[in-house]
């Protein structure tokens, strides 16, 4: 297995899945966790989030820089898979 692939997610490059993931609502009730105070969250405030998490200035940077697709993977998804599954616990 890629050191970079995580079992329960769909195998795609972190470039592709950064710019996937701002549609998702799943996604974006995610980083509403992290608004103060807490508020619905636009596609456009998701993506700023990825950035930030990652410490890019552009989401381009997740197809060549090793760092931040190690960041996107460790700072990013891990949480976020984390988080769905509490999400699906408490369901």
């Amino acid at each position: 297995m890629n050191v970079l692939q995580l079992t329960d997610e769909p195998t795609t490059t972190p470039f592709v899945r950064s710019c996937q993931l701002p549609r998702e609502q799943e996604f974006r009730r995610f980083v509403a966790d992290y608004v103060v105070p807490s508020r619905d969250v636009s596609v456009d405030e998701a993506a700023q989030f990825i950035k930030l998490c990652v410490g890019i200035d552009s989401r381009n940077a997740l197809k060549t820089d090793r760092g931040a697709q190690q960041r996107f993977h460790e700072f990013l998804m891990k949480p976020f898979i984390a988080w769905r599954a509490r999400q699906t616990e408490t369901a």
